[in-house]
């Protein structure tokens, strides 16, 4: 079993109904595998959210575990972007937040955003 940390875009086109996503997350949850998400993400889902995508879209995020960021995770995701901004590579908030919470809980991410998780240590679900 794998514990996965679901990345905004991920929420919003399950929400959607788009098929890839559906039936990546589904296969995923039904061999037994644990879908969880944080606040910064849900933050995010939140702010783009489309009324019609909204049924959809809270019901995943109230079955999804969830994964809280504490001040260890918020010092790690700050040193994140300060390291990275020293070899020129700017990461969002959002996205240095949801790295720090899959290092601190193991978490693999889905994305479709590799390229914001330059990370060595970060362990993402390439699809």
């Amino acid at each position: 079993m794998t514990d996965y940390l679901l990345d905004t875009t991920e929420i919003i086109d399950y929400g959607r109904g788009h098929p890839p996503t559906v039936t990546l997350l589904n296969n995923l949850y039904e061999r037994g595998n644990s879908l969880g998400c944080c606040d910064v993400v849900i933050v995010e889902v939140y702010a783009g959210i489309k009324q019609k995508d909204r049924g959809n879209i809270e019901d995943l995020v109230e079955a999804l575990r969830f994964y809280p960021a504490d001040k260890g995770i918020a010092r790690t995701a700050g040193q994140y972007i300060n390291d990275f901004s020293q070899q020129g590579i700017r990461l969002t908030v959002a996205d240095a937040l949801i790295a720090a919470v899959a290092i601190s809980y193991r978490l693999v991410i889905i994305t479709k955003n590799q390229k914001h998780y330059p990370m060595p240590e970060i362990k993402l679900y390439q699809f």
